[in-house]
């Protein structure tokens, strides 16, 4: 039998595994949840230097009590090709996020096909795992945990500014007044945000019934110091419902930022506390604050069992 013909299949069969290999496998497939000291020496022979930040009073979602960074300059990939810059994220010390940039995307992303979603000039993959931002090349790797809270929208803080003992106010922004017009609050949220979506929700969900519900998603609203996914929800585009999405490492902070806006809660439950006759409220079966209108919160109230 003459092998000649097969040669052709076996290069392109070669060229596909090759194509397969993620964006983490690349970067010499570091586990998540590992701490700094383990990413350090797996990628020592691989980059030119490394440098470190720590961040006593963290802000990161997913951290309770530190937020920590290692940045390694010129790292050489699987296929010995060079990144100018991967950032590795820990909270409490574990690795929760990677953002690579400079020839990030063209080492790492066969193609943006792969990535068939878009949030403004993001693309990201279907399970929110790769995130490329073509602008500022950069590819951006999350973690399971890191995907609730849209993480790939954080950045490394100014160490200075970020250990501040300030305290933050929790309170709902002004302009998030419940019956404000859509048509109003949308470009007021696309001008202070990163990028915004439209959805409509088809049918209305809402107990009111409303005939038409809305969804706004703004990327990139900063709340309590952290730049956040906000959803919200009007029903016959007036505002009825916000949700602000957080993290469940934070939720210590929230809620003692939330008190001190607002006082004790008045409902506390294993899934959600409730504070200011129940227009405000922290939950955490799903981390998020929820600001609630008042034609909502007999609902919410019957709904996470304050009777």
């Amino acid at each position: 039998m003459n092998p000649a013909p097969l040669i052709p299949v076996c290069i392109a069969l070669a060229a596909s595994i090759a194509c397969a290999t993620s964006p983490i496998e690349q970067l010499h497939d570091p586990t998540w949840g590992v701490s700094q000291a383990e990413v350090r020496a797996s990628i020592a022979s691989f980059v030119e230097h490394t440098e470190s930040l720590t961040i006593e009073t963290p802000l990161l979602p997913l951290a309770s009590e530190s937020e920590s960074y290692l940045v390694a300059h010129n790292l050489t990939t699987i296929s010995d090709e060079q990144i100018d810059r991967v950032t590795y994220t820990f909270a409490d010390n574990a690795l929760v996020m990677i953002t690579a940039s400079g020839n990030a995307i063209d080492v790492l992303i066969d193609s943006p096909r792969d990535l068939p979603n878009r949030i403004g000039d993001w693309r990201l993959s279907d399970d929110m795992s790769v995130v490329m931002h073509r602008a500022s090349d950069t590819v951006t790797m999350l973690s399971e945990d890191a995907k609730h809270p849209h993480l790939f929208l954080w950045a490394i803080p100014d160490p200075q500014s970020a250990d501040s003992s300030d305290p933050m106010n929790a309170s709902i922004p002004d302009l998030f007044s419940f019956g404000t017009e859509r048509r109003e609050l949308e470009p007021a949220l696309k001008a202070l945000c990163v990028a915004t979506t439209r959805e409509q929700i088809d049918p209305p969900t809402l107990p009111t019934q409303p005939k038409r519900q809305t969804q706004i998603n703004a990327y990139g609203f900063e709340y309590l110091g952290v730049p956040r996914k906000v959803e919200a929800i009007f029903a016959d585009d007036k505002l009825t419902l916000v949700w602000i999405l957080t993290g469940k490492d934070e939720e210590d902070r929230i809620r003692e930022a939330l008190i001190e806006s607002y006082g004790d809660p008045i409902f506390v439950s294993d899934t959600i506390e409730a504070f200011n006759n129940w227009s405000v409220a922290l939950r955490k079966d799903k981390p998020e604050v929820l600001a609630i209108a008042p034609e909502l919160v007999p609902m919410m109230k019957s709904y996470f069992g304050d009777q």
